[in-house]
């Protein structure tokens, strides 16, 4: 798992999961001990990594600020934005775009099928989204689209599901720095 191999690099991993069982798994899989606490200035519990360098936070994602977790050098979104409502995509990018070092770089998956076979969760993305949430401070380059159809996505009655990959990175003089 990509989270393991940033902690193994000596990184700090932060995340947030409205899933507790998912929490759980993730610790017991990686074979990682692990504390709680209760953090009231984001509303969530913080599962942490005994050295304090894997902590995900249970609990609502729009909780999370500054304050809370600080900025980032690096964010890499594989499920947050394809999973909010998407009357909340502009929030989210908001937030994101909060979280950031002037340099950091971000990489964001974002996920292509037919919206008439399926509603989401996971919802479709298309660029053209990504580039009206973000392009204004963001310069946005495509790094892949792979196919990602699996038998669950089939069983959604979908034949094509595609996840995409941008790095997203900071316009030096936009608003976001």
């Amino acid at each position: 798992m990509t989270y393991c191999r940033l902690y193994d690099r000596g990184h700090t991993v932060i995340g947030v999961e409205v899933v507790e069982m998912a929490v759980k798994e993730f610790f017991e899989k990686q074979q990682v001990e692990f504390t709680t606490e209760y953090v009231k200035a984001a509303n969530a519990t913080l599962y942490k990594s005994l050295d304090d360098r894997i902590q995900i936070y249970l609990g609502d994602l729009f909780d999370i600020n500054t304050s809370v977790v600080g900025t980032f050098d690096a964010i890499w979104d594989r499920g947050s934005l394809v999973a909010v409502r998407r009357q909340d995509n502009q929030k989210y990018a908001t937030l994101m775009t909060s979280l950031m070092t002037p340099y950091c770089r971000y990489l964001l998956a974002s996920i292509i099928y037919d919206p008439t076979k399926h509603p989401g969760p996971p919802h479709f993305i298309t660029e053209e989204e990504i580039k009206n949430l973000f392009d204004a401070s963001w310069n946005i380059e495509h790094i892949e689209t792979c196919d990602a159809l699996t038998d669950r996505q089939q069983a959604w009655g979908l034949d094509a599901f595609e996840e995409r990959v941008q790095l997203l990175t900071p316009k030096l003089g936009a608003g976001c720095l």
